[in-house]
């Protein structure tokens, strides 16, 4: 899991999706869980599961896409 750091609850349930969840997906087909965990100390976190299927360059272009899209907000 990556803590990306603090964050604002969002005004919705349980069915909230992250833009940076649709962002991830749309601009670079990366389909990955974006959660806010804590009401007390909200933090973003994109929860990742390492599989036997997957490789090293797909975790390294997630990481890509994470700086990407974290330097254009």
């Amino acid at each position: 899991n990556i803590c990306l750091g603090k964050t604002v609850l969002p005004p919705y349930g349980f069915n909230y999706s992250h833009p940076l969840q649709e962002k991830l997906f749309t601009r670079f087909k990366i389909e990955v869980p974006v959660m806010i965990f804590s009401k007390q100390n909200p933090q973003l976190w994109v929860i990742i599961s390492a599989q036997a299927y997957n490789d090293i360059s797909q975790y390294e272009y997630l990481a890509e896409a994470l700086s990407a899209e974290w330097k254009n907000n």
